[in-house]
């Protein structure tokens, strides 16, 4: 896979900024890295892929949807659609194949090399978005919650 050496060498720098210990797969440009956050997701498994002009983070639930049960895979989706709704800067998303749950967040940065401060930014919204959404998509996974009533009570704290 191709991806700029510029950006990960900034990205390096961040990640080594924050003292987080990492893993980089040269072969793919990807950091692997893990996130402990408060809330009852507690721990997510943090990858940024590398492009030639781009960078992505992805934040990826410990836990799975069951592919196998559709009506618990409809009201994830659901609840992951109305937490989307609005966002500005990434979003939640759903692997129907085998219950994969993330958030993503990217930054295009063609004409300019990112800052520090730039890259934290966008590390920094995908673990947020589980810390404010997570509680309640766990609630509706396993709790058997309303998707609608659990946006509500997310989006009114």
């Amino acid at each position: 896979m191709s991806y700029s050496a510029v950006i990960a060498k900034q990205v390096d720098l961040y990640l080594h900024s924050q003292d987080w210990h990492y893993d980089f797969d040269q072969e793919n440009g990807a950091f692997d890295f893990g996130m402990n956050i408060s809330g009852k997701v507690k721990n997510l498994r943090m990858r940024i892929m590398l492009g030639d002009d781009y960078f992505t983070v992805y934040a990826i639930a410990p836990m799975r949807a069951d592919e196998n049960d559709l009506e618990t895979l409809d009201l994830v989706n659901e609840y992951l659609t109305r937490a989307n709704f609005g966002l500005r800067t990434g979003n939640f998303e759903l692997d129907f194949r085998d219950g994969e749950m993330r958030y993503k967040a990217s930054l295009f940065c063609a004409d300019e090399v990112p800052s520090i401060k730039m890259i934290e930014r966008v590390v920094d919204v995908p673990f947020l978005m589980w810390k404010r959404y997570g509680t309640g998509m766990i609630n509706v996974l396993y709790g058997g919650k309303s998707p609608a009533d659990e946006i509500a009570a997310v989006e009114t704290e």
